[in-house]
């Protein structure tokens, strides 16, 4: 997608046009995709690994802790380790909130 409208952009405005387009369509490329995909793989993975997501949900409830940090890590794949790790240190009898 980013490609595309990399050249349509240059077809239709010139050298300035594929400067513009160049930097437009590798902002658009990864908004959809590359790294947004590697961190779900790695935040989804955590997840089927604590038995889904409203298993996880019921034991960060109990463990008293919040799953935003997981859903809000959206960058990179460290922020989404970050935050599983953050779950994973759950104070134990709640020991059931570990990475896999």
């Amino acid at each position: 997608l980013g490609e595309t409208l990399a050249g349509a952009l240059g077809s239709m405005l010139g050298p300035l046009g594929s400067l513009v387009g160049g930097a437009l369509g590798k902002l658009v490329g990864n908004l959809f995709g590359g790294k947004e995909k590697e961190v779900n793989k790695l935040r989804n993975a955590f997840i089927e690994s604590q038995g889904g997501l409203d298993a996880l949900r019921v034991k960060a409830a109990a463990a008293g802790v919040s799953l935003d940090k997981l859903f809000a890590a959206r960058d990179s794949k460290k922020g989404v380790q970050a935050a599983i790790d953050y779950l994973a240190q759950a104070p134990a009898p709640h020991a059931a909130l570990k990475a896999a």
